[in-house]
Order: C-alpha cells, then structure tokens, then sequence
C-alpha cells in the first residue's frame, strides 16, 4: 500500500513545489540542502560530489 502511495505524494509535492518556487529557486535550496549534509560527514567523496555538482550548475 505505502508502495503505492509514496510515488503519488511524491509526484505531487514535486508537482507544487515547481508551481509555487522557480526552478532555480529550488536549485539553489537543494545546493544549501547538500552543503549542510556534505559538512555534516567526515569523508571526501561527497565533497567532490558535491563541488562537481556545483560546477554543473554554474555552466
């Protein structure tokens, strides 16, 4: 049941936060998201990721 209806919530929260936010609005609140989880680790690989991602971004 939970299967069935994760897909259809998700749906619909992507679906009105692209309504109410511009995208790159929800672009830059994604990058803060990950910086705080990336400095919340102690590894590396997740900073390149993240400074990767950064980069695809800003082209």
């Amino acid at each position: 049941m939970i299967g069935l209806i994760a897909p259809l919530m998700g749906a619909a929260v992507k679906t009105m936060c692209m309504s109410m936010l511009s995208e790159e609005l929800l672009k830059r609140v994604i990058v803060i998201l990950l910086r705080r989880l990336v400095e919340s680790t102690a590894n590396e690989v997740d900073d390149q990721i993240l400074q990767a991602y950064e980069n695809a971004l800003s082209k």
